[in-house]
């Protein structure tokens, strides 16, 4: 009687299966947090975005625009005056502002900025990741890394 070793043994499958299932499940913890990095850029990118437009709009309307921090709702509101709501954007889940209540940022009918100030953003663990720095002057606003 001659026995065939064309397969393999439940042993070695099982092994293998194993190493696949460790190697796929430290994947996916990298990707997970390549994803909340992503997600929280393209929210900051989109910040960005909206407050140029709500420069522009405030100097081509020749009204006054304000940026309504909601920090108990982790969204911010574009308000122009006599035009309504211009825009409102949510933040991701895994962000958090560091101030409580509502921060407001006005753009004058000149593009300048009233009330200059610096908005933290913090990760689920409190440290903050991005700080958005108003200055004084002609509508100026940058976002650093923390």
């Amino acid at each position: 009687m001659r026995h065939s070793e064309r397969g393999f043994t439940l042993l070695e499958a099982i092994f293998v299966l194993g190493c696949l299932s460790v190697m796929l499940a430290a994947g996916n913890i990298a990707a997970v947090k390549m994803l909340e990095a992503y997600e929280q850029h393209a929210y900051m990118r989109q910040m960005e975005k909206d407050l140029y437009f709500a420069q522009m709009f405030a100097m081509e309307k020749r009204t006054n625009v304000s940026i309504r921090i909601d920090t108990e709702d982790n969204k911010y509101t574009g308000v122009a005056n006599g035009h309504g709501t211009l825009f409102t954007s949510y933040q991701p889940l895994t962000m958090k502002f560091r101030h409580a209540g509502l921060l407001t940022i006005t753009y004058t009918f000149l593009g300048n900025i009233q009330n200059p100030m610096t908005v933290y953003f913090m990760n689920k663990e409190d440290v903050p990741i991005y700080k958005l720095i108003f200055q004084l002057g002609r509508g100026r606003f940058y976002f650093t890394d923390t």
